[in-house]
């Protein structure tokens, strides 16, 4: 199930960060409930705990629900301070899908301490929306790195992760529709699909 976050508009930046930052969380928990409660959904899912798939902003998200605790900057808050983000885990989260996560305002010290469950975690080569400096937050800051299943996708971009744009929104000024040269993400999605499903199968 896919989740809208309230407050959290396309292009919103600066003060507004802290904001929506808190946000993301709580749509998570409302969604798994929904989930939970609908009949005919929830009488197909195992109350054992679910997945969360992240893909960018969406990674912070789920770190988020996971247990962390991220740091708004001083550019992104009201008053101009640096701030904790009020946010509410879920125990119910059982495994991580972290695809290119944006993951910069976990770079305090112990902001991912609470974070202990499988991660698959995947990102571009030529990313640079989401470049190394994010993994290292996750790899340094998780209980245990040994449960993250890392692996650069090599020639990548940051919209690898993405399904394939139809052919009217594909043009040189929309990113999301581009891929570095001799990339191929229609061959590249369902060797992505297969990979994080085997992983959900060993892990959940």
């Amino acid at each position: 199930m896919a989740s809208p976050h309230e407050g959290c508009a396309r292009g919103m930046v600066g003060r507004s960060v802290g904001v929506w930052l808190g946000n993301r969380a709580p749509s998570i928990r409302l969604t798994i409930d929904a989930a939970f409660a609908d009949d005919a959904v929830g009488a197909r899912l195992s109350r054992d705990g679910v997945a969360l798939i992240g893909y960018s902003m969406g990674g912070y998200t789920s770190l988020a629900v996971a247990g962390d605790r991220p740091i708004a900057g001083s550019y992104e808050t009201a008053d101009g301070e640096i701030r904790a983000v009020a946010v509410l885990s879920d125990q119910r989260a059982r495994a991580l899908v972290l695809l290119a996560p944006a993951c910069v305002w976990f770079r305090s010290d112990g902001a991912l301490a609470d974070v202990d469950v499988p991660i698959f975690l995947r990102t571009a080569e030529k990313g640079e929306i989401a470049p190394s400096l994010h993994i290292d937050v996750i790899k340094r800051g998780i209980r245990d790195p040994a449960r993250v299943d890392h692996r650069v996708i090599p020639n990548a971009g940051h919209h690898a992760f993405q399904s394939p744009c139809a052919s009217a929104m594909t043009r040189p000024g929309f990113a999301p529709s581009r891929n570095p040269d001799g990339f191929d993400r229609t061959a590249f999605q369902p060797i992505q699909y297969a990979d994080i499903l085997s992983f959900l199968r060993r892990v959940l």
